[in-house]
């Protein structure tokens, strides 16, 4: 499909052989293509490209991974162009916060839990 790699690449090429080879066209992209399908999206998937993807394949271990931080040379592209961004930052999950709407702190979620008796019903 892309640039070939060879055993003697490695182990982290193996891992991206497989990602290339199998995992993203018969898997990810697939369900990507069907999402997007379905929401009438069209989707872009800039490091899929040839070149960008030779480019990435030809680059030292330590410029993909530094101190188990995958990505990090687009970290880096992204922390030099984006002041404020922190790329290196540790990840975080969407948290929603249930505890401050029961103290009532969310006033605006008062019309869903106490509805007007004029709301139309």
């Amino acid at each position: 499909m892309m640039t070939r790699l060879t055993d003697r690449d490695g182990a982290l090429a193996a891992l991206q052989r497989h990602d290339i080879e199998d995992w993203l066209p018969n898997d990810l992209l697939i369900k990507l293509d069907r999402c997007l399908m379905r929401h009438g999206v069209e989707g872009r998937t800039p490091f899929v490209d040839r070149k960008m993807s030779a480019y990435g394949f030809a680059l030292p271990v330590t410029a993909k991974i530094g101190n188990g931080d995958g990505k990090r040379l687009v970290k880096s592209w992204l922390a030099e162009r984006m002041p404020g961004c922190r790329p290196f930052a540790r990840k975080r999950g969407f948290t929603v916060p249930v505890g401050s709407w029961i103290a009532g702190k969310h006033r605006f979620l008062d019309r869903w839990w106490h509805p007007s008796p004029a709301s139309p019903r």
